[in-house]
């Protein structure tokens, strides 16, 4: 694995993002016996085997069975592999190979700082992590990938802001005419914009987060004083609904000093009948630098 013109990190970026991971999960078959062990045993990942100093600002990891784990906290994961014991000299190779998925990552482990600039790390190469049996590292021969580039990760002392327009969203009064349950009520539109103050290359993620208000099925929002009624965020540009609590694209990889998108937040009957009066409820967007 090499990480390869990395984009340069913005110093804002906030404690526990990844500043690199692999682009896809990778796959690999892999074989696994015995060499003159009497008992069976489960193969391990070993996180970083020979224990790399990647300095204070970030921090290994890897994900695996749907699960992430990160060094040092996490030194030793037991995989579904488990190989029979074996009492032969020259080993005992069962010849049956298993298919294991995993995705490493670099995280940042210091919080915000606005300005920093220099390298993350003075390593530049390292073994992310190794497989090997229940009593540590040390297998003649074993599965050991290497992470190479790390020391091209740097700070660019660089932000992204938001800004909502219009910030507040007030759909009037909604009339019930012939409306049923399920249907859409009204839709005001609005436009997220972000704005950085240098030209670097990076993406931006987006989550919305319910602050006040109960969320239904991921995608709608339903007010504390009027559970008739409930709100969710129409992406125009993806023509689809916005996961409430999950990222989402907002731009991709690029130099642009200012980006806008258009959205709605739609209202719609979610009960057989209607609750009459005012309602409210507040959500908050978070920025994920990618």
């Amino acid at each position: 694995m090499a990480i390869i013109n990395p984009a340069p990190i913005p110093s804002i970026m906030p404690k526990n993002n990844f500043v690199w991971r692999s682009v896809s999960p990778t796959t690999i078959s892999l074989e696994c016996w015995a060499d003159n062990r009497n008992e069976a045993e489960y193969i391990y990942i070993y996180l970083n085997p020979k224990a790399v100093d990647l300095g204070a600002e970030i921090g290994l990891g890897i994900e695996f069975m749907g699960q992430s784990y990160t060094y040092p906290e996490t030194k030793k994961i037991q995989t579904p592999i488990m190989v029979p014991g074996c009492i032969s000299s020259s080993g005992c190779r069962q010849g049956n190979p298993t298919v294991l998925s995993y995705s490493v990552f670099l995280y940042k482990k210091t919080p915000s700082a606005a300005l920093k600039t220099g390298n993350l790390s003075t390593t530049n190469n390292m073994v992310a992590f190794q497989f090997d049996g229940a009593g540590g590292v040390g297998a003649p021969k074993t599965v050991a990938p290497t992470l190479s580039g790390i020391g091209g990760l740097k700070y660019e002392p660089c932000e992204s802001r938001l800004s909502i327009s219009p910030k507040d969203i007030d759909f009037g009064k909604a009339y019930l005419n012939n409306s049923k349950q399920g249907e859409v009520v009204k839709s005001v539109a609005f436009t997220i914009t972000e704005n950085r103050a240098c030209s670097s290359a990076y993406g931006v993620d987006l989550s919305i987060n319910a602050i006040s208000g109960i969320v239904q099925d991921l995608n709608v929002l339903v007010p504390i004083n009027n559970k008739s009624v409930g709100i969710g965020i129409f992406d125009v540009s993806a023509n689809k609904l916005i996961n409430y609590g999950q990222r989402f694209v907002f731009s991709p990889k690029e130099t642009a000093l200012s980006s806008s998108k258009a959205y709605e937040a739609r209202l719609k009957w979610i009960s057989p009948a209607a609750a009459l009066g005012k309602f409210t409820a507040g959500i908050v967007v978070n920025i994920i630098y990618n």
